[in-house]
């Protein structure tokens, strides 16, 4: 029986994905990192909205404010730099005894000692400073008026007290946020670069030797074959003619009859 004219096809060989997919995995963190600097700038910009937003009272006098939401707010002095520790913070809030009140009348609202100075805005080129000096609670929003008393050696018109939310919560968000997201960023991009690593390593330790080498088998050259031994004659394959030299050339037709 003529055996197949064909050899055994190629073997199969694992994939190996392309170096360029460890662009996505620089990408990944690359992504984490801009999204982190976006909620970075969000959170200033909170910020700064949150401190146009303070409603401001001079001192020595009385003013009215409005809490469209409950929860806790913060109470500031602005003006010549009076702060510089705790102490100094304890002190400000004594003498200032701020009062804030319902419009319709009502007890006071309780008031706390804001806790540190880490919050405190320094403009040492204008020599004022924005100090939290108390905290305090709205549990019905509404109209309400704000007093607070004169500091000695303070124009009237340069100092003030200002009421809203905290100033800086907004930017403490959005900085805890953007630590998340890198930290998210840079677990992800390690592992998948790692994995593409392995995946890659492993594709090229799989590799098969090359299957078919040579020239075509019918010019007159064997396969090599994948086990590593010696190339196999054609007429092995398919038990013809001898595997080197040309084919022989067909015989003629004999002549017709009578010719």
């Amino acid at each position: 029986m003529v055996g197949s004219l064909a050899p055994p096809g190629p073997a199969p060989s694992a994939v190996r994905p392309s170096g360029w997919w460890y662009v996505v995995t620089v990408g990944i963190a690359g992504c984490g990192a801009v999204i982190a600097v976006a909620l970075l700038v969000g959170g200033l910009r909170a910020t700064q909205q949150a401190g146009r937003d303070l409603t401001v009272v001079e001192l020595g006098q009385s003013g009215p404010v409005t809490f469209i939401d409950g929860g806790p707010y913060t109470l500031f002095y602005g003006g010549p730099r009076q702060a510089t520790s705790e102490a100094d913070v304890r002190r400000l809030a004594a003498e200032l005894s701020p009062v804030l009140r319902p419009a319709d009348g009502g007890p006071s609202v309780l008031m706390k000692a804001y806790e540190g100075t880490s919050a405190i805005v320094n403009d040492r080129k204008k020599n004022v400073q924005l100090v939290p000096v108390l905290t305090f609670d709205i549990d019905r929003p509404g109209e309400y008026v704000l007093t607070a008393e004169r500091l000695e050696g303070v124009a009237d018109n340069a100092g003030r007290v200002s009421v809203g939310k905290s100033v800086f919560a907004p930017l403490r968000t959005g900085a805890v946020w953007a630590v998340i997201v890198i930290a998210v960023a840079i677990f992800l991009s390690v592992i998948a670069t790692v994995a593409l690593a392995v995946t890659r390593g492993r594709a090229k330790r799989r590799a098969p030797p090359g299957w078919p080498s040579g020239p075509d088998p019918f010019g007159g050259s064997g396969w090599s074959d994948p086990t590593g031994s010696a190339p196999t004659p054609r007429d092995e394959w398919i038990g013809g003619p001898p595997a080197h030299g040309p084919w022989p050339a067909p015989a003629p037709p004999p002549p017709p009859p009578g010719y």
